[in-house]
């Protein structure tokens, strides 16, 4: 196995393992009861939560989705997965704001995921250019 192949791998598993955790994370946040309100309810902040739910689990079906096609070397896999790169920048990065503030060792993991997400980009720019 090239060096290049070890890289690609390392990051596949690292996209679905991130998309498997925010799968995993809001049936926990729900079971718990953390949005006894409802998911329609507007809280203090404008968020409604059905929509932040929503956004997180398309996020992470994406690039799930998109990570397993990549490791397969669809076409489609690398855009696809820089889309979801994007989303996953988009949602770390807005998490992380809420997590500094209510969690602070979740803002760790968080904070990892982004870097781990930015250190993909350069293999991804890489695989769409190669075409």
């Amino acid at each position: 196995m090239r060096e290049a192949d070890g890289i690609k791998r390392g990051l596949v598993l690292f996209f679905v393992a991130c998309s498997l955790a925010v799968l995993a994370y809001w049936p926990w946040v729900l079971a718990r009861g953390d949005s006894a309100e409802g998911l329609l309810d507007v809280q203090p902040r404008p968020t409604v939560p059905l929509s932040h739910l929503s956004a997180e689990l398309l996020m992470a079906l994406v690039t799930l989705v998109a990570a397993a096609a990549w490791a397969r070397k669809l076409p489609w896999g690398a855009p696809l997965l820089l889309f979801g790169l994007g989303m996953f920048s988009y949602g770390t990065l807005n998490a992380l704001g809420w997590a500094l503030y209510e969690s602070p060792p979740l803002a760790v993991l968080i904070a990892l995921v982004l870097g781990g997400s930015m250190l993909a980009l350069p293999r991804l720019i890489h695989d769409l250019t190669r075409r």
